[in-house]
């Protein structure tokens, strides 16, 4: 039987794999005949990348977050205290019943989003650069916003979500080579162009699979504590 470290890298490969191998077929289709998209009248699936991309980088960075603090995740304690607080108010002002009514009690296991993804951004190594930086004036805060809020919520990005394509180039015949070459570009994930934020789907792919085995390398690396580690687990499963 697997150990808890072993059990959490393989669930967090297979699920940076999984939608990984999606994002390639979208690439692997751009990078065929320039008139292959039009003449048939498809989308490039620029869109769908970034959705699954960013459930992926939600889920690793949760990950980390537990890995990291544990107790910033919901307990049954603390779901208790707010419908236990929630009760309290109703009974001392009985005019704000309506309201009180309308706010959500966390799920047990819940943590904000956001600050998850901030922490991750904030922990990952100068060799993985998603370009969010105060030097190009783009938060990590701002990125989750006008991406991953937008399409999940809305189905349509808060700014445009662009793509790399290599067409008809010779010197590259399969997905390794193309990928090779999106990294070698030298765009990043996320830009500013004409003062507005852009993000790459497809730079985003490698960037979300070097997330994940960088984290995996983390777990291996003694980085967290085996407390830890078995309590991450034990939350992953959970939220199945």
């Amino acid at each position: 039987m697997q150990n808890p470290a072993e059990q959490l890298k393989e669930i967090i490969g297979q699920r940076a794999s999984f939608i990984g191998g999606d994002c390639n077929t979208f690439i692997m289709a751009k990078s065929q005949k320039e008139n292959f998209i039009h003449d048939w009248g498809t989308g490039g699936g620029n869109f769908l990348m970034a959705v699954g991309l960013f459930a992926v980088i939600n889920f690793l960075s949760k990950v980390f977050s537990h890995l990291v603090e544990p107790t910033a995740f919901i307990s049954e304690a603390g779901r208790q205290t707010v419908i236990d607080a929630k009760r309290t108010l109703r009974q001392s002002h009985p005019e704000l019943r309506e309201v009180i009514a309308r706010w959500p009690t966390p799920r047990v296991g819940d943590v904000n989003e956001i600050r998850a993804f901030i922490n991750l951004v904030t922990g990952l190594p100068s060799e993985i650069d998603l370009g969010i930086s105060t030097q190009d004036n783009i938060s990590a805060e701002e990125i989750w916003r006008t991406f991953r809020n937008f399409l999940t919520h809305m189905a349509w990005p808060g700014s445009p979500v662009s793509t790399i394509t290599f067409i008809n180039q010779p010197e590259i015949h399969n997905i390794e080579q193309i990928l090779q070459a999106i990294d070698n570009s030298g765009l990043k994930a996320f830009y500013r162009e004409d003062n507005i934020i852009k993000c790459n789907s497809d730079k985003l792919t490698i960037d979300a699979h070097k997330i994940a085995e960088w984290l995996c390398r983390q777990i291996n690396g003694n980085r967290f504590t085996e407390e830890n580690i078995t309590s991450t687990l034990a939350w992953v499963t959970s939220q199945q």
